[in-house]
């Protein structure tokens, strides 16, 4: 049975081996030598508040039906079939409530505000 021989070393072993480091750890310390290299400092990351855009547009206005319930990638596939004015409303609602830059760089794209 392997089972209860693999209970047993776990049991054992594992702490003996957690104090054998510990130990070792403790002397290396008390040596003097460095017990870990010291962490490089990181630059700090200040995360930057997202702007909140005034949208008259109701979800229900979009032409895009269940549109809040749907994946960035499915409101791009749908986007190609919109006229310029519904283009504009799906940014401006999109600008005002999840930011999806995916989103917004097809419309941007598909009404000639980006090349490609």
């Amino acid at each position: 049975m392997k089972r209860p021989r693999r209970l047993v070393e776990v049991a054992v072993f594992a702490p003996l081996g957690a104090v054998a480091t510990l130990a070792a750890a403790a002397r290396r310390r008390s040596r003097g030598a460095p017990v870990a290299a010291p962490e490089p400092s990181r630059p700090e990351i200040v995360p930057q508040p997202r702007v909140v855009v005034a949208s008259s547009v109701a979800v229900d206005e979009l032409p895009v039906d269940g549109y809040d319930h749907l994946a960035a990638s499915q409101v791009v596939d749908r986007l190609a079939a919109l006229t310029a004015d519904e283009l504009e409303l799906v940014a401006e609602y999109e600008r005002a409530h999840r930011h999806r830059q995916s989103v917004l760089a097809k419309v941007a794209q598909l009404t000639g505000q980006l090349p490609g």
